[in-house]
């Protein structure tokens, strides 16, 4: 059975397809439409004795979609992993559309270059990662207004800015919005400040302390400056209160979402494992289980690379990775060498082993990622005592070191 290959560049509004049937080639320029792909598979004559494989890179899972609902058998694949096969093929570094199509079908004609064949993205899936994506951008969004509001108050009251810990809280905004710069703060009477302390529950210390930073004398500006200062401020403050309001309508979404997921509830049966380790675990994969047992270590940038030649031999990070990945498991290692004992004396190791703290932190998750998979293979919860048993069972050396508790008393938190 004669199999027909397919290589789809696309862009933003047109596809340019190659399409090898047999011995005979032929080039395509299509808009990238539902039309364009039937047009595709005229072309191709679709049947079901021949079938058709498709290669695109990553970026568009919508098209991708559309081909596997027509029969095509898609393949997805790493732009940096094509542009490694096209560089194994010429050296020429020549490059056009059409150059990139013509690779993408040597890919989709290779078993053991093209990958796995593409699987549709499961409805829980697909809005666990729009809510994640949009969670995750309103908190860009939001960290960089407070970032700007903070450098835009230590130019006019830097005591308020430095007495101000958390600029998403209601009265730390309304205070901002009241004394955007010192001498606002200082033409502040006491009956309006009364009225605004009732209001926010500002009492004893904190209440002295703000009063005093509002109004703590800094460089004098011109009274023509004030007004567009405030006017500034006062947009800034606006903006942040609408970001921190939809980054919780989005978070309560999440916790929604989440609260039912089977894999999530195994996750955060672990101490430190919140929602948002929890769903970039669960986004990666964590609940597949019919991959190898590092897939999820790969995915995330715990497991290293080895590089060697001859008597030279490297171990260096994996950065072939999702950066939200990457950073989820940095921060799950993190948590880890805070919160379990077992991490913590892992951690210890492998610095005096003379391990950085970036590898010993993602050694740590590595460790714990391949835990979880078992967990959830097993459908059993998170039992530390249990497996700092096994082990020192093995003989682990780090492990021996740990001393348990008797059965039913807490593990003791030891110092990292």
């Amino acid at each position: 059975m004669m199999e027909i290959y397919i290589g789809l560049d696309w862009s933003k509004s047109l596809v340019c397809a190659f399409v090898a049937m047999g011995g005979k080639t032929r080039r395509l320029r299509l808009p990238r439409t539902v039309e364009g792909i039937e047009r595709l598979l005229q072309v191709a004559g679709a049947d079901p004795t021949q079938p058709l494989r498709a290669v695109i890179e990553q970026g568009d899972r919508q098209f991708a979609e559309l081909l596997h609902a027509r029969g095509v058998l898609v393949h997805v694949v790493d732009p940096k992993k094509a542009k490694r096969f096209a560089e194994s093929l010429c050296s020429s570094r020549a490059k056009d559309d059409w150059r990139d199509a013509r690779m993408l079908c040597e890919l989709a004609a290779s078993e053991r270059h093209r990958g796995p064949q593409y699987e549709p993205t499961s409805p829980h899936m697909e809005t666990l990662e729009l809510l994640s994506r949009a969670y995750e951008g309103t908190v860009v969004k939001r960290t960089r207004v407070i970032n700007q509001l903070r450098a835009h108050l230590r130019q006019t009251s830097p005591a308020l800015e430095a007495s101000l810990k958390d600029f998403t809280s209601k009265y730390a905004m309304a205070l901002i919005s009241l004394a955007p710069s010192w001498q606002h703060g200082a033409r502040v009477s006491e009956g309006r400040w009364e009225e605004f302390c009732n209001k926010h529950r500002l009492r004893g210390a904190k209440r002295e302390g703000l009063r005093l930073a509002m109004a703590k004398a800094w460089r004098p500006a011109a009274r023509s400056v004030l007004a567009p200062v405030a006017l500034v401020i006062r947009a800034l403050v606006e903006e942040l209160r609408l970001l921190h309001r939809k980054a919780l309508q989005l978070q309560r979404a999440l916790e929604q979402h989440m609260a039912n997921d089977p894999t999530a509830m195994v996750l955060r049966s672990v101490d430190g494992l919140g929602l948002h380790i929890s769903t970039a675990l669960v986004e990666a994969g964590i609940g597949k289980l019919d991959g190898p047992r590092d897939a999820v270590a790969v995915a995330t940038s715990a497991a290293p690379v080895t590089i060697q030649s001859g008597n030279s031999r490297w171990v260096v990070r994996r950065t072939s990775t999702s950066k939200t990945a990457a950073k989820a498991a940095f921060a799950l290692g993190a948590q880890a060498i805070r919160r379990l004992v077992w991490a913590k004396a892992m951690y210890r190791a492998a610095r005096e082993r003379g391990q950085t703290h970036g590898t010993a932190v993602r050694r740590v998750a590595r460790s714990l990622l391949r835990v979880l998979r078992a967990l959830i293979r097993n459908g059993q919860r998170y039992d530390e005592a249990l497996y700092i048993r096994r082990l020192q069972a093995r003989g682990v050396p780090w492990a021996l070191t740990i001393q348990l508790p008797p059965a039913g008393a807490p593990l003791a938190q030891q110092a990292p």
